[in-house]
């Protein structure tokens, strides 16, 4: 092909040569157009119709043998422009071929812009359809349609646009069509320059300035002015030069290098042949695998690098020997030569391979475990050409597959002899991708002994159809999940249809597929539940023993508040020093069984569940005022002496139970006074420097109190049980002096509550020390607020009270008794009404500056009676007179805020303390600012 391409290679002209002859052809046409502008427009489009039609004769002539399809394209495209530029020549004015037009310019100039138009296109086509393949046919038949078309809408239908006017000259719809064309044309001559490698290099600069040059034609004749313009001028030549270059690609590289031009595909395939010889040989020298080729005879041919390294033997040194001396191969237990597969694959021409356990020695008598296939190499014509052996070193896998094997074994071991059932599952998934049932694929013996299932029985079946009921259940979601996300999942399920509890571990295996591990438990949820059953049991005795307490506690504290009353009453008269000692006893002997109703409500709310604590923020020096205060008089009258001290370093405000705090530290001061004959009692509190804040709160600061007497103390041996139930002093007997023993186990219930811890050191003889430490919150910044929610006063005097017309709520006859005499006898006028109608009734028909109201009277209680009050209109009562709540039993706060809600101005427990009610009454006189606030 080389020699024959040089031969038919003629002797070229100069570039000089050229540009001399096309300098002298332009300057003759120049000469033309000033004497005969008719002439010289019909030389040039004759030259431009000629060079178009020979690039359609050379490619017609020639299409058998062409690989590239787009160059016939080409060809034919330019016959059908070449057919318009013709048309266009003998439309155009003056020549007088077209006599019926109404206008030659325009027709000459819709013929062209028709032209230009299909060259465009043709152009553009050409670049696409570059290195395709397609039927020679289909392009002749879109030539003519569209080339029908045009003229039809030209010629017949008159609907093609007006393109040039004598008085206008071009129309706006020719000179947007010349600059679309460019775009077209510059768009195809880019896709040109991306698939140059399919072109000649030759053909496809020739090409590239052929378009070049029309794009510069059509922009010239968007200047078109008259015949003689420089501009029509300039586009005539461009198209000239355009239309030679063509010629230079095509015709004459056609002609005068033919096997360059129409058998370019061939030249290609040449190449890429011998980049794929260059490629099969990397390959081949590369591969990870040992490559053998022999010929028919069994002699070696080829071999690569790899396949030398495993053999030992060089390519030069192995080359024409027989391959049985080269590759040697044994099993790898007997140790016994196995068979040439090269020389079974030439008796038998069918693919062979080496048993398993083959073993290469090598020259040096090396060994390696390998794996092979042999083949036969066949022609286009099936006729057996050689042999070709693939080997690799499988020593590394080969010990994993057996360690693989090894390893699956002992986990079949563990699987079978697994104590927990064990089963291997595939998920089903639905048309949506989500989990709608699973499989069984295998399960051990203790699957079988918890489940009652047998394995052959359930095996490669889903569970839907061997337990219906676990459908219904979450479990396939569950399993579903595991598989999606790979994160393992452990939980507790009951399987109805078994009738038992299993906790389930599940995690991801292979994609859809997870196993479970079950084990019963269902002894134990029994035992639970039982266990449960008993604690609902003993919380509801609690429960009820709690209730219990309560309700006994209100009838009790019913008539002892009467009791009370009226022993104090009578202490307040004249009486024989005889008389007042058995007095004095039953009152003591009353207020220790008070404290007794409120050390079991106490602890039975604790052990029932019912405790809280209500967190607030107090004055902790006004708080251990009040309660030393409190305790002044029983201290006084056993003669003793009363002290505290306050830690400076404290900070004045503390968030906590106040309420229970001073609940404690009465119940430490209260058993003080009651072991202690002679000498004092101190109460301190301070800072405990032994530790610091806690962890989770910085503002966290450890308070000690210290409760310090001079009495009997208390032996070491008895000191770990002082803090238990009903024990006294670690006696579990009652005295009517020491009570039953529930005042330290409440304090240490309540001390733990709060987060602290109390504890005691004494020595008989010496005294005792209680110590009681909490540790609270403390915020600044709320120091003001806590002391604005604490009473603005605490007067010493209540005959400063001036008289006041009282009206007393009560249905119990000794409590009205005992609290009108109480009242009187600091001047008060009270009125007496049994339930909450006839206090509505007497509110109605006379004024009270107080009423005194019962909370559980039969009929209206008192909540209601006050709600009704609140809400009563100005005319028929106050509906702001004060209100002071009673009650039989001790309120927990959420029912204390509950009476706040119906309107109760303040709250006291029955048996009514004389200073306690004195106290609230003035307070809330003083709140309702109905009374001259009265200094201590």
């Amino acid at each position: 092909m080389e020699a024959y391409r040089e031969q038919a290679v003629p002797k070229r002209l100069g570039r000089l040569g050229y540009a001399v002859l096309g300098s002298l052809f332009l300057v003759g046409l120049f000469a033309v157009s000033r004497l005969n502008y008719l002439l010289f427009h019909g030389l040039v489009e004759l030259f431009s119709i000629a060079v178009a039609w020979s690039v359609f004769l050379l490619v017609w002539n020639v299409r058998r043998y062409m690989q590239n399809d787009a160059l016939y394209f080409l060809g034919l495209g330019y016959l059908f422009i070449g057919f318009f530029d013709l048309l266009h020549t003998l439309a155009y004015k003056g020549m007088g071929i077209f006599q019926g037009a109404a206008e030659p310019s325009n027709l000459a100039t819709q013929l062209w812009i028709s032209g230009r138009g299909l060259e465009a296109a043709t152009l553009l086509l050409f670049v696409l359809l570059l290195g395709r393949r397609f039927r020679t046919r289909l392009p002749l038949g879109i030539f003519i349609g569209v080339t029908s078309l045009l003229l039809a809408s030209i010629f017949a239908w008159d609907l093609f646009p007006d393109c040039f006017s004598e008085e206008a000259g071009l129309t706006p719809f020719k000179v947007g069509s010349e600059y679309a064309l460019c775009l077209v044309i510059l768009i195809a001559a880019w896709l040109l320059h991306r698939k140059r490698r399919l072109l000649d290099p030759a053909v496809y600069g020739f090409m590239a300035a052929a378009m070049a040059l029309t794009i510069m034609t059509e922009l010239s004749f968007t200047l078109y002015s008259d015949v003689y313009g420089l501009s029509n001028l300039l586009g005539h030549y461009l198209k000239t030069i355009s239309f030679f270059l063509v010629y230079l690609g095509l015709i004459r590289s056609g002609l005068t290098r033919p096997y360059a031009v129409l058998f370019q595909e061939l030249m290609q395939e040449k190449e890429a042949f011998q980049e794929s010889e260059e490629r099969l040989r990397l390959v081949f020298n590369s591969i990870g695998d040992g490559v053998i080729v022999t010929d028919t005879r069994g002699r070696i041919v080829r071999m690569n690098p790899l396949a030398q390294t495993l053999t030992g033997w060089k390519l030069e040194e192995a080359k024409g020997k027989p391959f049985a001396e080269v590759f040697h191969i044994v099993n790898a237990h007997s140790r016994q030569r196995c068979l040439d597969p090269v020389n079974k694959v030439i008796e038998h021409g069918t693919l062979q391979g080496l048993a398993n356990d083959t073993v290469l020695i090598a020259r040096d008598g090396t060994e390696y475990q390998i794996a092979d296939s042999c083949s036969p190499i066949q022609d286009s014509a099936g006729v057996m050409t050689g042999v070709v052996l693939v080997f690799r070193d499988v020593t590394e896998s080969y010990r994993i597959q057996k360690a693989l094997e090894n390893s699956e074994m002992r986990h079949r071991l563990l699987f079978e002899n697994a104590v927990n059932a064990v089963a291997l599952h595939e998920i089903i998934l639905s048309e949506k991708k989500e989990p709608m049932d699973y499989v069984f694929l295998d399960v051990n013996s203790a699957f079988e002994t918890h489940t009652g299932l047998r394995g052959e029985e359930i095996m490669g079946r889903r569970v839907s159809q061997v337990l219906p009921g676990i459908v219904e259940s979450p479990l396939i979601e569950i399993y579903g999940n595991v598989v999606r996300t790979g994160e393992a999942t452990s939980f507790e399920q009951y399987f109805e249809p078994l009738g038992r509890h299993y906790h389930i571990n599940a995690y991801k295996v292979l994609d859809n597929q997870f196993a479970t591990i079950f084990q019963d438990i269902t002894a134990s949820k029994e035992a639970e539940k039982r266990l449960q059953q008993a604690k609902d049991q003993a919380e509801a005795a609690s429960r009820a023993k709690s209730d219990f307490l309560a309700k006994m506690s209100h009838e009790i504290r019913t008539p002892m508040n009467a009791v009370m009353g009226m022993h104090r009453l009578v202490l307040s008269g004249d009486l024989a020093d005889k008389q007042r000692e058995r007095i004095q006893v039953a009152r003591d002997s009353a207020e220790s069984l008070c404290w007794l109703l409120d050390d079991l409500l106490d602890l039975s709310r604790i052990e029932a569940g019912r405790f809280s604590l209500h967190q607030k923020e107090f004055s902790l020096r006004r708080l251990l005022n009040r309660t030393v205060k409190e305790m002044e008089i029983p201290a006084a009258e056993k003669g003793l002496s009363l002290t505290l001290s306050l830690d400076r370093r404290l900070p004045p405000t503390f968030s906590g139970d106040p309420l229970r705090l001073k609940q404690i530290l009465i119940n430490l001061l209260s058993n003080a006074i009651k072991y202690t004959d002679t000498g004092c009692i101190s109460l301190a509190a301070r800072f405990d420097q032994s530790s610091g804040p806690g962890k989770d709160d910085a503002l966290k600061i450890p308070v000690l109190f210290e409760v310090r007497d001079t009495g009997r103390g208390i032996a070491p041996e008895k000191l770990k049980t002082i803090f238990d139930s009903y024990e006294q002093d670690g006696k579990e007997t009652y005295s009517v002096e020491q009570g039953v023993g529930l005042g330290l186990a409440i304090c240490k219930k309540l001390a733990e509550q709060m987060g602290g811890l109390v504890w005691a050191e004494s020595q008989p003889g010496d005294g005792s020390v209680f110590f009681l430490r909490i540790p609270f919150k403390t915020n600044e910044m709320a120091a003001e607020a806590a002391r604005e929610e604490e009473p603005s006063f605490e007067p010493d005097d209540w005959s400063v009270l001036p008289p006041l017309h009282i009206l007393l709520v009560e249905d119990q006859k000794m409590n009205q008794i005992f609290t009108v005499d109480l009242l009187t006898s600091q001047g008060h006028r009270v009125e007496v009404a049994g339930d909450g109608h006839q206090a509505l009734e007497a509110l109605s028909r006379k004024s009270f500056d107080l009423v005194l109201m019962d909370i559980k009277m039969p009929g209206m209680d008192g909540i209601e009676a006050t709600m009704h009050i609140r809400t009563a209109d100005k005319v028929l009562m106050d509906p702001d007179i004060p209100i002071i709540g009673l009650s039989a039993h001790v309120a927990p706060q959420e029912e204390i805020k509950r009476f706040r809600r119906a309107g109760f101005d303040d709250y006291l427990t029955k048996p009514v303390d004389f200073e306690a009610l004195f106290t609230a009454i003035q307070r809330v006189m003083e709140a309702k600012d109905l009374l001259p606030i009265i200094a201590n």
